[in-house]
């Protein structure tokens, strides 16, 4: 994933150059590169608004603007569907990313000390989870896609608070 990020960015920054040198020889009167810079042009645009910002790095694992934003959203519709107030944008953004750092670095430590979720202990927890909702899976399944929240990350989200959770209780045990 940071590979194909690094290459993406190669890209743009590749087609930065270029449209920078199309841009030098239209300004110049070049007028052969008037149609290129165009087509230049979109390409650049249409990469910039596929890059998807870092706004931290934890460890070896990076924090980016479209995950942190999802998380936000959904964080929102659920304070919104439970009629809980809502903090101004800045300071839900703030929190939400500081979660998700602390997240990083305790999934990093778990799995540094060999701390391991395997997939059965994920599947119980999602009949758990959807049990409780008096739900079977597949309706838990559909109603996360119902409120826009990609079942895999879903997934991913559970792997990491039970990391977490382990993680604490190895450490409360340890002491």
């Amino acid at each position: 994933q940071g590979l194909a990020l690094v290459m993406q960015l190669s890209q743009t920054a590749y087609e930065v150059q270029v449209h920078r040198g199309l841009t030098h020889r239209y300004l110049h009167g070049e007028s052969s590169a008037q149609a290129p810079l165009a087509q230049s042009t979109d390409r650049l645009m249409a990469h910039l608004n596929e890059v998807d910002r870092i706004v931290a790095i934890v460890e070896d694992e990076v924090i980016l603007e479209g995950e942190l934003m999802k998380r936000v959203d959904a964080i929102r519709q659920g304070m919104l569907r439970s009629g809980t107030s809502m903090p101004p944008d800045s300071v839900l953004v703030k929190q939400v990313l500081d979660r998700l750092i602390t997240e990083k670095v305790q999934v990093a430590m778990a799995e540094r000390g060999g701390l391991k979720i395997d997939d059965e202990t994920l599947r119980q927890a999602v009949i758990g989870i959807a049990e409780r909702n008096n739900m079977t899976p597949e309706e838990l399944r559909e109603s996360l896609r119902g409120e826009g929240i990609e079942y895999h990350e879903f997934l991913e989200q559970i792997r990491g608070e039970i990391t977490q959770q382990r993680l604490r209780a190895s450490q409360v045990n340890s002491q």
